[in-house]
C-alpha cells in the first residue's frame, strides 16, 4: 500500500484536499486500506459536539512531491 494519499473532504460548504503520509502521521499508521483512511479521517475531525460535520469525498493515491 502506498504511503502518500490525497484525502478530499467537505463540510457541506467548502471542499479541501489534504495530503497525508500514513507512514509519518501517527493517527493513520495502522490504516491498510482507503476505507480505513476515510474512517480515521472522519473520526478525527467529527469529534462530539463539533460545530460542523466533515465527510470524506475521496481517497486517492498521491504522487510524491
Amino acid at each position: 500500500m502506498a504511503n502518500l494519499w490525497n484525502v478530499k473532504a467537505t463540510n457541506g460548504k467548502m471542499t479541501r484536499t489534504e495530503k497525508i503520509d500514513i507512514s509519518k502521521n501517527e493517527i493513520f499508521k495502522n490504516c491498510s486500506s482507503k476505507e480505513a483512511i476515510k474512517r480515521t479521517y472522519e473520526a478525527f475531525w467529527n469529534l462530539p459536539h463539533a460545530a460542523e460535520k466533515i465527510k470524506v469525498i475521496s481517497v486517492k493515491e498521491a504522487k510524491d512531491g
